[in-house]
């Protein structure tokens, strides 16, 4: 990919995440959501992304942050408060 992350836009950032963590990269793909948050700082999609790979990763505390951040966004985002609610559950299990 000529150029790297920095060429791309908020939504192939988005893209480019979702298709680093099917593959299992989610370092990689946290990365790729924060560059679009970068970009489009009011984009829910990429917090909520980025909360749901925290999740998987285990850093609970930081993926609270960001998934805090959707829902300040678009309280009423569907997917956001499953993740939350998700969170939580691990969260009370710890």
């Amino acid at each position: 990919m000529h150029g790297g992350m920095s060429s791309l836009s908020w939504r192939s950032a988005c893209w480019f995440g979702n298709q680093l963590y099917e593959q299992g990269h989610h370092e990689k793909s946290l990365a790729a959501f924060r560059r679009a948050m970068e970009h489009n700082p009011d984009s829910v999609r990429a917090f909520f992304k980025a909360g749901a790979v925290l999740i998987v990763m285990g850093r609970l505390g930081e993926a609270e942050e960001y998934l805090l951040r959707a829902l300040e966004i678009d309280p009423n985002y569907a997917d956001v408060r499953n993740n939350w609610t998700e969170l939580r559950k691990r969260q009370e299990r710890q």
